[in-house]
C-alpha cells in the first residue's frame, strides 16, 4: 500500500506555463515539495485545474479557493473528489498539506472510504506552518 501527498496551490506563480512543480514559487510550496521524497506519491490541489500531476504542463492564473462561496467550495470538491479517485487505487494513507478551504469536504468523504487521513498542520498559522516544514525537511513524516 502506497501513500499521498496532496499540496495545495499557492498565490504566488511564476508567469507563462511551466510544470505545475515548477510554477508555483513561494516559499511554503518549495519547502512543502520538498517533502514529497518522503511520500509514495504527489498531486497538487489547484483552485482551477483541480487534480494536477507534479509534471503537468499548466499555464499562470489568479484563483484561489478562499474567495470562493460555500457552493463553489462543494462543487470544487465534488469535481476534485472524483478526479482524486484515478489515483487512490493503491493508496492506504492520504496527507494534505493545504488549508482548510482545499480540504473541508474531501478529507470527509476519504475518511468515509477508509484512508487514513493526515493534516499535520491542521490549525498551524502560516509561519508556524512554515516553521513546521523547516524542522520536517529530510525527516520521514
Amino acid at each position: 500500500m502506497s501513500s499521498l501527498l496532496l499540496i495545495s496551490c499557492v498565490k504566488k506563480k511564476h508567469k507563462g506555463v511551466h510544470p505545475a512543480q515548477d510554477i508555483y514559487c513561494s516559499d511554503w510550496f518549495t519547502k512543502a515539495k520538498r517533502l514529497s521524497h518522503n511520500f509514495d506519491n504527489w498531486l497538487i490541489l489547484s483552485a482551477l485545474y483541480g487534480v494536477v500531476k507534479p509534471d503537468e504542463l499548466i499555464k499562470d492564473y489568479n484563483m484561489t479557493l478562499n474567495s470562493f462561496t460555500k457552493k463553489q467550495k462543494q462543487l470544487w470538491s465534488i469535481k476534485v473528489y472524483k478526479e482524486l479517485k484515478n489515483h487512490l487505487a493503491d493508496v492506504k494513507s492520504i496527507t494534505f498539506f493545504a488549508g482548510i478551504n482545499y480540504r473541508l469536504y474531501l478529507e470527509h468523504w476519504l475518511v468515509k472510504d477508509g484512508f487514513k487521513v493526515n493534516t499535520p498542520m491542521k490549525g498551524l498559522a502560516i509561519g508556524k506552518q512554515l516553521r513546521w516544514l523547516s524542522v520536517y525537511n529530510n525527516k520521514k513524516i
